[in-house]
């Protein structure tokens, strides 16, 4: 099924890994879905007696109006945002363990993870980006690890890079979407001199 680009309120999107994703419009955003099983509906059981009305209790006194405060300061206007369909602020995706991460382009095309202890057996994917969109991922490492791998992505020659895997070196990984396929490259080594 196509990504939908007018989603409605509960709306469900399975990726093609068999993810489901489900939108929330009060949240203006896709959430993941529990899946939920709901079984029958039982019978409904027997109302009880209704209890006894309790005394009212004494209306309190008003209290008196409040002062108005001073007005505050005129704000500092903020800086004008890039036209598109994201702002380009870094999204905090976490942390990269065992289980890996999926980088949802909803949440932005710049993300920020750090690789933690188990993340060697972990891969990573992206998903929900469309046709012509880079993502860019930060990889931050509190361990001396790298990931296994990723799913999904074309790397140059078919080979995932050789990540830096030290604490305090931080790698970049960029993935292009042409519509059909997820193309990565690598930055590698960001260091202080």
């Amino acid at each position: 099924m196509a990504f939908p680009t007018t989603p409605t309120d509960g709306q469900q999107y399975t990726t093609s890994l068999g993810t489901v994703y489900e939108y929330v419009s009060t949240d203006d955003k896709w959430i993941l879905s529990s899946n939920t099983i709901v079984g029958e509906t039982g019978a409904q059981g027997v109302t009880g007696a209704r209890g006894i009305d309790g005394v009212t209790g004494a209306q309190g006194p008003a209290g008196a109006d409040g002062v108005t405060g001073a007005q505050g300061t005129d704000g500092v206007t903020g800086l004008q945002g890039e036209t598109g369909l994201f702002a380009y602020t870094s999204h905090d995706a976490g942390t990269f363990g065992t289980t890996g991460a999926n980088f949802d382009s909803s949440n932005g095309l710049s993300q920020d993870v750090t690789l933690v202890n188990g993340g060697e057996t972990g891969v990573f994917y992206v998903s929900s980006m469309n046709a012509g969109e880079k993502m860019t991922i930060k990889f931050d490492y509190d361990v001396t690890e790298v990931p296994r791998g990723s799913t999904g992505i074309k790397w140059a020659n078919g080979l995932f890079p050789a990540m830096s895997g030290d604490t305090g070196v931080e790698d970049i990984i960029t993935v292009y979407y042409d519509g059909t396929n997820y193309y990565g490259q690598a930055s590698l080594g960001y260091d202080y001199e």
